[in-house]
């Protein structure tokens, strides 16, 4: 069974006071057992480190410190991470139940990075829909899916790279599009995060 693969699931946040619970618990209620989360914030200004305190237990592991910015936020939390897999959740986004068990089943040990459907649930304008996931080969001119949406092994952060602190945004179209040049087994799940 897949499962034996350590899932790390990283959250980076500043002054998330107002959505970081629902995505603490969204992960915390994954029914994958082998899971590491760890929250990177950057020094908030709110109560959102009360909040993540609330919360720690042996699955969690967090700082709290001023960073350069997302790239940056997002690198330290991929060199804590101790995982065989890597996903990131952002501070106002969550987990669907079953989403890493589900994602991990359809993980082959020759895959680099695994990615999914994203639901995009914005209750503030009511939008609701389905971000479809594209062919890997689309990696060539865009990001086919959601960074939010896939599984990266550790051993390709340390082949092909972190995110590049050069760009404030695209930076997860440049990561996974340097990964798809250098060779990288893009592989994609048709389930839903």
């Amino acid at each position: 069974m897949v499962e034996r693969l350590k899932v790390s699931m990283i959250t980076i946040c500043y002054n998330a006071e107002k959505t970081i619970a629902k995505t603490i618990e969204s992960v915390l209620s994954q029914d994958y057992e082998n899971l590491e989360y760890i929250i990177v914030d950057g020094g908030s200004k709110d109560h959102t480190v009360d909040i993540i305190k609330s919360y720690e237990n042996k699955k969690i592991h967090w700082i709290s410190e001023k960073d350069n910015g997302i790239s940056d936020a997002f690198n330290k939390g991929i060199k804590m991470a101790t995982g065989d897999l890597i996903g990131l959740i952002n501070a106002d986004d969550y987990l669907f139940p079953h989403a890493l068990a589900n994602l991990t089943l359809a993980c082959h040990e020759c895959t680099d990075v695994l990615y999914g459907n994203t639901i995009v649930d914005d209750q503030e304008n009511e939008l609701k829909l389905i971000k479809y996931a594209g062919s890997a080969e689309g990696l060539e001119y865009s990001l086919p899916f959601i960074h939010q949406s896939s599984l990266v092994r550790k051993k390709a952060y340390d082949q092909y790279g972190g995110y590049s602190e050069k760009y404030k945004i695209c930076m997860d179209y440049d990561l996974f599009a340097r990964f798809y040049r250098g060779g990288g087994k893009v592989s994609i799940c048709q389930y839903s995060c």
